[in-house]
């Protein structure tokens, strides 16, 4: 399906189930969302239903686990958009995924293979920077 016809949002199906419950109770959710005007990528706080109608709702398309659009959106109501902080935080739901500092919204992943990635390469240069420090004394 081509953006040219779709106006509002786009994200993976996989945020949609992961926030499941909180989306039928009517909650609010964070989500990472693609702006189809301008092609950005932000972080939002936001209502999301298959049923909603009003002008402050808009389109919310779905990419399936094959990258695909599916043909039907659901709607979005952005309460608020989030810093850029908040949206490195907002990982797609996947495998060996751990919650971490999870609000009351389940979605902030990060996989524990990019955690023990992170403080390897942490280790790592510490052990060159004291390598290089010790060869300067000499």
């Amino acid at each position: 399906m081509s953006s040219v016809n779709r106006t509002g949002y786009e994200c993976h199906i996989a945020y949609i189930e992961a926030n499941k419950e909180h989306i039928e109770k009517g909650e609010p959710i964070l989500i990472a969302v693609s702006d189809l005007e301008n092609w950005t990528t932000v972080a939002v706080k936001a209502l999301v239903s298959d049923k909603a109608e009003g002008p402050e709702w808009k389109d919310l398309w779905l990419r399936d686990r094959e990258d695909k659009v599916i043909p039907t959106p659901m709607k979005i109501k952005v309460l608020e958009v989030l810093d850029e902080e908040e949206l490195v935080r907002l990982q797609r739901p996947g495998s060996e995924k751990e919650v971490v500092g999870a609000s009351i919204y389940g979605t902030a992943i990060q996989t524990e293979k990019m955690k023990q990635l992170t403080l390897d390469r942490r280790k790592k240069w510490e052990l060159i920077d004291k390598r290089v420090k010790e060869r300067e004394k000499l």
